[in-house]
C-alpha cells in the first residue's frame, strides 16, 4: 500500500478561512468534505464518496476537487503544494491524505481540515473523539444476559485545549513522544490532554488554567497516568521511566 502522507501549512484556522469563503468553496466541494467527516475514520474511496452523492461514477470527484485546490493557491499564494518527482502539483492532496492500494484509492480528510469542519459543521469537539475524555468510575449493571454500562461525561472546553497546546506544543510531556514525527502528515495535531486535578473531583462548573492545569501526554502515558484512583503524578511517572530505563541498562 502506498500512503501519501505530504505536510502541507494550512493550519485549522486558515482552514476555516477557506471552507467559509464562497470564492473559494461550493456546493459540491462542500458535499464531498461533509461525506468524509461524517464517514469512518473520516476516509472513503471516490467510488463510495460518489455512491453517496448520487453520482453515476467518481469521475467528477476528480475535476471539483483539483478546482477547489487551484482556487485555494490562487487566493493563498503562500502556501506549497504538494508535488510529484516530475515537478506537477498533485491538487487533490492539499485537502486530503491518501491511501492506494491495487484494489482502491482512498481520500483521507487532513486532521486541520477535519478540525476547521467540525468546528463549523457540527456540534460535536474534537476532545469528544478522543479516549481521554473517558477516563473516570463507569457504573455497570447487569440483566440477566445482557449489561448496560452508564457513565458521566464531564464536558470539555475545546479552546482550553487549544490554549494548552498553543502554550505546551504538541509533544507528550512525560516521554517526549511526537505524533508528527512519527508518522507524518497524519498525526499532525494529534495528542491527548489530561487534567493534573481530575474534573470529576469538582462535580461542577469550574474555571480553568489551560496553562497551568492541563497537559499533552501521548496515549499511553495518559492511560498509565490515570491506571490507579490516584493519579500518577508527572514527575512520578517520569521517575517511573527512569527507573526502568535504568533497568534495562543492568547488565545480566
Amino acid at each position: 500500500m502506498k500512503f501519501y502522507n505530504e505536510t502541507i501549512n494550512i493550519n485549522t484556522k486558515l482552514w476555516i478561512k477557506i471552507i467559509t469563503n464562497q470564492k473559494i468553496i461550493n456546493e459540491k466541494v462542500l458535499d464531498i468534505l461533509l461525506v468524509l467527516l461524517n464517514s469512518d475514520r473520516f476516509e472513503a474511496s471516490g467510488g463510495e464518496i460518489a455512491w453517496k452523492l448520487k453520482y453515476s461514477h467518481h469521475a467528477p470527484l476528480n475535476r471539483i476537487i483539483p478546482a477547489f485546490a487551484e482556487r485555494i493557491l490562487k487566493t493563498y499564494s503562500d502556501i506549497t503544494p504538494p508535488k510529484r518527482k516530475n515537478g506537477s502539483i498533485r491538487y487533490w492532496h492539499i485537502p486530503f491524505l491518501g491511501t492506494e492500494t491495487k484494489e482502491k484509492f482512498t481520500w483521507i480528510l487532513r486532521n486541520e481540515l477535519k478540525d476547521a469542519l467540525l468546528s463549523i459543521y457540527s456540534e460535536k469537539s474534537i476532545n469528544s473523539k478522543l479516549p481521554e475524555d473517558f477516563f473516570g468510575e463507569i457504573i455497570t449493571f447487569t440483566e440477566g444476559k445482557q449489561k448496560s454500562v452508564l457513565t458521566t461525561i464531564y464536558e470539555r472546553n475545546p479552546k482550553a485545549r487549544e490554549a494548552c497546546l498553543k502554550h505546551h506544543g504538541y509533544k507528550c510531556k512525560i516521554c517526549g513522544f511526537d505524533f508528527e514525527e512519527e508518522y507524518g502528515a497524519i498525526g499532525k495535531g494529534i495528542i491527548h490532554v489530561h487534567h493534573v486535578n481530575k474534573v470529576s473531583y469538582t462535580n461542577k462548573e469550574y474555571n480553568i488554567d489551560p496553562v497551568k492545569e492541563l497537559i499533552p501526554l501521548c496515549p499511553n502515558c495518559h492511560t498509565v497516568v490515570h491506571s490507579k484512583k490516584e493519579m500518577f503524578s508527572i514527575a512520578e511517572m517520569k521517575e517511573i521511566i527512569k527507573n526502568q530505563e535504568i533497568l534495562k541498562d543492568k547488565p545480566r
